[in-house]
């Protein structure tokens, strides 16, 4: 997931170590809406304190001038797609479908 094309906060935790031969490569980060990074620590160990803004994320319609770029979050949306998987109730879902093995 990344944060611009959902308009949300991201905060990704990663080690930055080596455990039993496997390399962790860190680069922990703090993204805000616009997918411009607040905060970041590479490999080594760290803490980030970030002031964020949850309000700013309820904002779906962006536009960002500095990388042309534009999006409606909503308005973008293609629900017929979605199918089954966008039902709220899963019984429903097979019903509908037809795949519901109780009928």
């Amino acid at each position: 997931m990344r944060a611009a094309e959902n308009h949300v906060f991201v905060i990704a935790a990663n080690r930055g170590d080596e455990e039993h031969g496997a390399q962790f490569i860190g680069r922990s980060q703090v993204i805000d809406p616009t997918g411009s990074v607040l905060a970041s620590v590479e490999r080594e160990e760290g803490l980030i304190v970030v002031d964020i803004q949850p309000a700013s994320a309820r904002l779906k319609d962006v536009h960002v001038p500095e990388v042309d770029f534009a999006i409606s979050l909503f308005g973008d949306r293609r629900p017929a797609l979605y199918g089954a998987i966008s039902k709220t109730d899963p019984l429903t879902a097979r019903q509908a479908e037809g795949t519901d093995e109780r009928n």
